[in-house]
C-alpha cells in the first residue's frame, strides 16, 4: 500500500510481487506500508523523490525515543559538504557547516516535518519522522513474534496431571488383568499376597 497525496492505492500483493517503481517521479513520494489480510500492519516507510540538487537523508523508519538521529543534507551536484539551514515543521531550527544534523536523543517532540536549504542550491523536499515510545517497540514485537512458551508453573502442572493419568491408566490395566485372571473381590485384587501369607499362617498353626 501507498499513500500519496492523490489518496491510498494499492502498489501491489503477494500474488503479483513485490512493489518495485522502475522510474521513480515526485509523484511517487509519499508513505509506503504492506498489509495482512487488513488486520496486520508493517511500519510506514517514508520516500521522498525529488527532481531538484537537494536532498535531505534521514531515517525512513520509525526511530525509538533515546536514539541518536543524523540528518544530512546533500547536493546532488557537488561533492563537498556546504553550510546548510535545517527546518522543522517550516521554522528554522540550525545552521550547520558540515550539512548534518544530529539529534543525540530523540524524544516525541522531535517528530514532524524536516527539510533543509542550500543557500545557492536550493531546498530540499520536506521528509516526516515518526519517534516511537520504547512500549509501542515491545508491543510491535509481541505482536510480530507471539510467544508459544509455557511458564514454568505451566509445565509442573502438566507434568502432574501426565503423571496421574499414566498411573490412572496402569491401574486399569492391572486390575482388568486380574479380574480375567481370579474370581477376586476388589480387596483381594489389591492384597492378594497378604491373603495368601494369612492362609499360610494358620495352616502351620492347625494341629496334625
Amino acid at each position: 500500500m501507498k499513500k500519496i497525496k492523490e489518496g491510498i492505492r494499492t502498489c501491489a500483493s503477494t500474488s503479483a510481487g513485490p512493489c518495485k517503481i522502475t522510474n521513480v517521479f515526485s509523484i511517487d513520494s509519499g508513505e509506503y506500508w504492506c498489509e495482512h489480510q487488513d488486520v496486520k500492519r508493517s511500519n510506514a516507510v517514508n520516500i521522498t523523490v525529488t527532481a531538484g540538487s537537494v536532498i535531505l537523508e534521514g531515517p525512513v523508519l520509525p526511530v525509538m525515543e533515546g536514539e541518536a538521529v543524523n540528518l544530512s543534507c546533500r547536493n546532488k551536484m557537488a561533492s563537498s559538504n556546504l553550510t546548510a539551514d535545517f527546518f522543522k515543521d517550516g521554522v528554522h531550527i540550525r545552521t550547520s557547516f558540515t550539512g548534518e544534523l544530529t539529534i543525540h536523543s530523540v524524544s516525541k517532540s522531535d517528530e514532524g516535518l524536516y527539510k533543509c536549504n542550500i543557500s545557492g542550491a536550493g531546498e530540499s523536499p520536506e521528509s516526516w519522522m515518526t519517534v516511537r515510545h520504547e512500549t509501542q517497540r515491545i508491543n510491535t514485537r509481541q505482536d510480530s513474534h507471539p510467544s508459544h512458551d509455557c511458564s514454568p508453573h505451566g509445565f509442573i502442572v502438566l507434568r502432574i496431571f501426565g503423571t496421574i493419568l499414566l498411573f490412572a491408566l496402569g491401574l486399569a490395566m492391572v486390575l482388568l488383568h486380574c479380574k480375567k485372571e481370579r474370581d477376586f473381590n476388589l480387596f483381594d485384587t489389591f492384597l492378594p499376597c497378604l491373603r495368601f501369607s494369612v492362609n499360610r499362617s494358620q495352616t502351620a498353626e492347625s494341629p496334625v
